[in-house]
């Protein structure tokens, strides 16, 4: 008899710039009542960061557990090394100009796919172009938006109302204008 496969559910919700600390006393007090419900039934942990402290690097120590020196992100620009001219570093360029993954390192999500379970990465940065076997993707920073743009933000607002939405017990997502381009 085919039993189908059992596991346990499991999100990894990271907040790029995040203090724990200061975090850890809002949920205290009230002000992030959905993520102290978040963290009283699973997991809420404070994590180290890369060396240099910038979120490509961050991201991508934490998705491949490799440090820079393997995973080769050490900041948001490259220079290259005929030209000295700078590009971002949140992907490579390929054939013809195209898009590579900035990393050739494995992921998490690799290795949690391989295993046959489902995965799905929503807003990782450095995820652009997807690439990742048996991984859902919705890429985060460094995937272009439809004007071209990298890395457009969100603000999430606990209450819509006051938030100045309309309904009081929604979420509210709004994305910004930025700049003339």
């Amino acid at each position: 008899m085919n039993r189908p496969k059992t596991f346990a559910k499991a999100i990894v919700l990271g907040i790029d710039g995040l203090d724990p600390v200061l975090c850890r006393r809002l949920m205290a007090a009230g002000r992030l009542p959905h993520l102290a419900r978040l963290a009283a039934t699973g997991r809420f942990a404070a994590l180290a960061t890369a060396n240099p402290a910038q979120s490509p690097v961050a991201w991508t120590c934490l998705a491949t557990g490799a440090n820079p020196g393997q995973h080769g992100i050490f900041d948001f620009i490259v220079r290259a090394p005929g030209t000295y001219l700078p590009r971002l570093s949140l992907t490579r360029p390929g054939p013809g100009g195209q898009p590579q993954p900035a990393y050739t390192c494995e992921t998490f999500f690799e290795v949690v796919a391989k295993a046959g379970l489902p995965v799905t990465a929503v807003r990782w940065p450095v995820t652009y172009p997807p690439a990742f076997a048996g991984v859902t993707t919705l890429a985060g920073l460094g995937a272009p938006d439809v004007k071209g743009r990298l890395g457009n933000y969100v603000h999430y607002a606990e209450e819509a109302g006051a938030a100045g939405g309309g309904a009081a017990s929604s979420c509210r997502c709004a994305w910004p204008t930025v700049g003339p381009w």
